[in-house]
């Protein structure tokens, strides 16, 4: 056997190491370990780098609408009238007055 880096013929030492240590005892489950390992291995397109990142971002969309809707309700908690006054508004859920009637009463009282 030649000892040139540029032999093309099998080496039979590093055969047998390679067949030892990376086969084992169960020969089926060393070429599925491979199969999955060349499976995952392939080249992502962008396609598959946007499905990776979908769930992320819907998650991280549906996070910030809704501390931006958390600081809207807030924000309706003191409503500004043309004049530089403020006025307070308070939505009636189970009652008989709805949240535009207290606020027209509110702007009509003049607080």
């Amino acid at each position: 056997m030649s000892d040139s880096p540029f032999d093309v013929r099998p080496d039979a030492a590093l055969g047998d190491l390679l067949r030892k240590h990376l086969t084992g005892s169960d020969v089926s489950l060393f070429r599925e370990r491979m199969r999955r390992a060349l499976a995952d291995a392939h080249p992502a397109t962008p396609w598959d780098q946007l499905a990776r990142w979908a769930r992320p971002g819907l998650i991280a969309a549906g996070l910030a609408a809704a501390v931006l809707g958390w600081l809207a309700v807030r924000s309706l908690d003191r409503a500004v009238v043309p004049d530089g006054g403020a006025v307070s508004v308070q939505v009636v859920v189970a009652g008989e007055q709805t949240a535009g009637d207290l606020l027209i009463a509110a702007v009509a009282e003049g607080r």
